[in-house]
């Protein structure tokens, strides 16, 4: 087998250079043809052939050996071509011409000074090609994986020989630099020739610059001894200019780290003597122009406002206009005019001064986008126009410089905890407001500044923000406002939207309280248990039963020594009561009135442990529990909720089981009449008065089937009397419930409401009839019938008018009226008569079915 050499990419970090090889295959070989088949050629015929063969093999021989050998590849004047490219910054035709020296460093003879020279390129365009796609270098692994192969190209180089020069040093230092190996940048410093001054103080100049931009806090400690080696360094620059220049810089970063530090008198000493000492030379004073922006900024933070102002003016006089540096200035000026509206009337001059600071900020924002100081106008532009009222573009501004923070700046940069106390003090006066919206819009300004998991005081914030937009939002959805006034104004698709949004402002408070409770478990255990305990409550607000439960349920076992842990308990079990689970709520509040019988959480847990008997249908357990509050309960006074909620709960309790035994119905108009004296002023009357004189009009069916079990005259007619006062009771009560209803606006109207309302206009009608007064009837028929003629509840009212025509005799007009419950029979669909509520019933039915039998009712309008 022949070995056969394979091109292909060359890794500069594989060393040395090993060809890969493969074999080849054997060439394919040319059929063969059928020979003619002759007589066998004799040895005198062809001995002449051999010879012939011999010496042409001889001439080929010699032909071969006088051929010169190919010209050897020159590595020099190939990597001399590639080098030209590097200089003129033509990075593809670089690397294409480098491509091509690698191929022929696969060969094993190739000199190690090609090598070596080789890698040093490789190390350049890699370097040069990075810092081209990379303007703001992101720390990815991509991003390091380039730049250990920087690294590893010069390292190359160096084992291989060559001798680096001062460009490729200071690459070489600066990826290193960049890869956080800071010392061994500073070591290479050390062997740039003496005479390259500017190659060893700019390489130091990027460590210090890369450092401030890079750090995550200011540590004057280490960097003060980059500054010193920067100005032994600059000792040995020649040029007059360029030391002035770097002079002026080094003097820059000096007073910026002592104000980094919050030293401001440090940074207004230092300056005045640089000025002092640089300021020599008449013509070229607007050169230090950014030492005297710095002593204006240095004065500002003293605070000594006067002075500020002066250097800033004096420096705006020394720039060019197209200097980005005016924006410092405009944004010092803007700042200070600022800090001036604080002790203004914020109604008069303060408000003006706003006004103005916004045109300074505005301008720097507008005319020096690119400048440094950008991200400090935007603050400035932002929190002006907040002040101003303009939220929603302070919104934007205050985003836009978060962004531009995050992008561009270390951790520590003050601007970051600037911008958190400008967006707190918004915060702060628009919670005071109650415009809670806005509020949330501002804290969400803050979250992109934590890269992970918010801190605790800011999920606290939310946690509060959310639950007071939601407070204020069950508010605006209650029927009356805080001085008991109807909200007529407000629409019932508006109160349901904001109940809407009551419940998502709920969830999310509770969500955010959860969070701030895992946050601080070990380090703040009152606020962990203050935290748990919200965001229970908060679930429970928003009747997100499955999540309430489980946080209740982590607060009880988690806080055992709690103080609250009586409440969660009572929570907890309201809470399964609610999401229907009568089991479980039973267990639990037996549990804690049997551990706790005298404890207020246990009083309060007796009604709620009658509705989850009700719903479990122990219908006897409820009542024996009801009973023992409002029967001289030691504690339980008829004044305390709990007496009313156990007394109205077992008044609707005798209601429901009247409905399987009619007795019932007697006791239930006893409660129903005392809540009725007692509570009968509270938005719960029209309620009581309904459930109360529907137990009257119900009761009758009993009262009648006992009439006629009696035998006795005198007894019938005393059941009589009885079954007429219950009828004019109940139909007492149903007026009442009207003439109250009526008089709610239909925004303070809940679904139970429009019912009992509806109800109430048939079933006044209905006692009238029953007790025989059939012209009562039939004009309360006749109402009932126009108000709610678009529902099929208007048939009931027209039957009972054909049948109480009927019933006085009044033929005539019982066919007019037949007529016109006909049309309307007409124009209902069938299965609207399946809704249980209709106040219809079947003796109706039969009574309408009776009269149009026995009386020719059809022949009306003949």
């Amino acid at each position: 087998m022949v070995p056969v050499r394979v091109r292909g990419a060359y890794d500069p970090r594989a060393s040395p250079i090993v060809p890969v090889v493969m074999e080849e295959e054997s060439p394919p070989q040319p059929p063969r043809r059928r020979a003619v088949e002759r007589a066998e050629p004799s040895w005198s015929q062809v001995w002449q052939l051999p010879l012939l063969l011999l010496g042409a093999g001889l001439f080929v021989l010699g032909v071969w050996l006088v051929i010169p050998d190919s010209e050897p590849f020159d590595y020099d004047a190939e990597l001399d071509i590639a080098g030209s490219y590097l200089v003129a910054n033509n990075l593809e035709a670089a690397e294409a011409q480098l491509r091509r020296v690698e191929e022929h460093l696969l060969d094993a003879g190739a000199p190690d000074q090609a090598r070596a020279r080789f890698h040093h390129y490789w190390g350049d365009l890699r370097y040069l090609d990075l810092h081209e796609r990379y303007e703001r270098p992101a720390d990815t692994p991509a991003w390091r994986q380039a730049n250990e192969a920087i690294v590893h190209a010069y390292t190359q180089a160096e084992e291989l020989g060559r001798q680096l020069d001062g460009d490729a040093l200071r690459r070489h230092a600066m990826t290193l630099v960049a890869l956080g190996r800071e010392r061994e940048a500073l070591a290479l410093v050390d062997r740039i020739d003496p005479a390259q001054a500017r190659q060893r103080y700019l390489i130091v100049r990027e460590l210090i610059e890369r450092h401030r931009q890079s750090a995550r806090e200011p540590e004057p400690d280490y960097i003060a001894p980059l500054m010193n080696r920067f100005e032994d360094e600059l000792r040995h620059e020649s040029d007059a200019d360029r030391k002035r220049a770097q002079h002026i810089w080094i003097s820059r970063v000096r007073a910026e780290v002592r104000l980094d530090v919050g030293d401001a008198d440090g940074a207004v000493d230092y300056l005045i003597r640089r000025i002092t000492r640089l300021d020599s030379e008449p013509d070229r004073t607007a050169e230090l122009a950014p030492l005297r922006v710095l002593l204006a900024q240095a004065y500002q933070a003293l605070p000594q406002l006067d002075q500020a102002r002066q250097y800033y003016r004096l420096a705006q006089q020394q720039l060019e206009s197209h200097d980005p540096l005016h924006a410092e200035v405009l944004v010092g000026l803007g700042q200070i005019t600022m800090q001036d509206s604080q002790t203004r009337d914020p109604q008069d001059a303060g408000q003006m001064h706003i006004e103005q600071a916004h045109e300074l900020f505005s301008a720097a924002v507008k005319q020096y986008p690119t400048a440094p100081a950008f991200i400090d106008a935007l603050i400035g532009q932002a929190d002006c126009e907040a002040h101003m009222g303009s939220y929603k573009e302070a919104v934007e501004h205050f985003r836009l410089a978060v962004d531009q923070l995050r992008a561009t700046t270390p951790s520590w940069d003050p601007r970051r905890s600037q911008i958190v106390r400008t967006v707190r003090s918004h915060i702060d006066r628009l919670t005071e407001q109650q415009q809670y919206e806005q509020s949330l819009d501002f804290l969400t300004l803050l979250v992109p500044l934590h890269d992970q998991e918010m801190p605790p005081e800011l999920l606290l914030d939310f946690a509060l923000t959310h639950e007071r937009l939601a407070e204020l939002r069950q508010a605006e959805a209650q029927p009356r406002d805080e001085d008991g006034q109807p909200r007529e104004s407000m629409t019932l698709q508006a109160r349901r939207l904001a109940n809407q949004e009551a419940a998502t402002h709920f969830t999310r408070a509770a969500e955010y309280y959860l969070r701030h409770a895992r946050a601080i478990t070990i380090t703040d255990d009152y606020a962990h248990g203050q935290s748990l305990w919200r965001a229970a409550r908060n679930y429970d607000r928003a009747q997100q039963w499955a999540d309430a439960i489980d946080t209740y349920a982590e607060f009880i076992q988690t806080r055992q020594q709690d103080p609250t842990r009586l409440r969660a308990i009572n929570h907890l079990g309201q809470a399964y009561l609610a999401d229907g689970q009568y089991q479980p709520a039973i267990d639990l509040l037996l549990e804690l009135i049997d551990e706790h019988p005298r404890s207020p959480e246990a009083y309060d847990s007796l009604v709620p442990l009658a509705r989850a008997y009700i719903g479990a249908q122990q219908y006897d357990a409820a009542e024996r529990t009801l009973l023992t509050v409002v029967t001289d309960h030691e504690a339980i006074s008829p004044e305390t909720t709990e007496y009313r909620n156990a007394l109205i709960e077992l008044g609707r309790l005798y209601y429901q089981m009247g409905n399987d035994d009619g007795e019932h119905f007697v006791d239930a108009v006893e409660r129903l009449e005392e809540a009725v004296e007692r509570y009968g002023h509270t938005e719960q009357s029209p309620t009581l008065r309904y459930l109360l004189a529907d137990a009257y009009r119900k009761s009758i069916e009993q009262l009648e089937q006992e009439i006629e079990a009696r035998q006795a005259q005198r007894e019938r007619v005393e059941l009589q009397v009885e079954r007429s006062r219950r009828l004019e009771e109940a139909q007492k009560y149903y007026n009442q419930v009207i003439t109250e209803l009526e008089d709610r606006p239909g925004s303070m109207q809940t679904a139970t409401d429009r019912l009992y309302l509806r109800n109430a206009y048939f079933y006044q009608a209905d006692c009238a009839y029953d007790r025989g007064q059939y012209e009562i009837a039939i004009s309360l028929y006749d109402d009932a019938a126009r108000r709610w003629e678009d529902q099929p509840a208007s048939l009931m009212a027209l039957v009972q008018i054909v049948n109480a025509h009927c019933e006085l005799g009044q033929f005539q007009e019982a066919r007019v009226a037949n007529e016109r419950a006909r049309a309307q029979l007409d124009r209902i669909p069938e299965d609207a008569f399946d809704d249980p509520t209709l106040p219809m019933s079947r003796q109706h039915w039969e009574d309408w079915l009776r009269w149009t039998s026995e009386v020719n009712l059809t022949q009306a309008a003949r």
